[in-house]
């Protein structure tokens, strides 16, 4: 694969859970394993944990706050990549749909367990969400990514 000629922006978002009373927090693994393989291509990253802490957490769950908007709209990204898990996928929709109103023509990537898991039924029934990464996001994402920015509008799978 050849690099790219513009420097891509990619913002790895991580969403908060339902369960903000209870909330467990570890880093986001899966999107540092992303960035790791996407650092050897020709791409800017930014990463927001909203899921940092529980006053986080309960501030994004089902609420943008306009700080948060406003970073995302600053960085202007060409791709945002959420993790969506059974227990954040509502604010993974939410917030999905927040940053496509707020920038058009960005490109929304969900990937891990529930994505991977209801594939078909996400993209059918929440039009925001751009591509679904089926399995390991690293074997993927980056190959997709070039895919797209090479024209091929359907992604891989296609």
């Amino acid at each position: 694969m050849k690099l790219l000629d513009i420097r891509k922006k990619i913002l790895f978002l991580n969403v908060p859970n339902e369960c903000t009373d209870r909330m467990v927090f570890s880093p986001p693994l899966g999107m540092a394993y992303l960035a790791a393989v996407l650092g050897r291509k020709n791409f800017q990253f930014k990463g927001i944990d909203m899921a940092a802490t529980k006053q986080k957490g309960r501030d994004c769950y089902l609420s943008a706050p306009k700080k948060y908007l406003r970073e995302i709209k600053r960085f202007r990204p060409d791709y945002v990549l959420i993790s969506c898990l059974v227990h954040n996928r509502f604010n993974v929709f939410y917030w999905s749909k927040k940053i496509k109103e707020t920038l058009k023509g960005v490109k929304i990537i969900i990937g891990n367990h529930f994505a991977s898991s209801k594939p078909v039924e996400i993209l059918k029934n929440i039009p925001w969400i751009d591509y679904v990464v089926v399995g390991e996001g690293e074997k993927i994402i980056a190959k997709l990514i070039h895919s797209l920015e090479e024209g091929n509008k359907r992604g891989l799978a296609g």
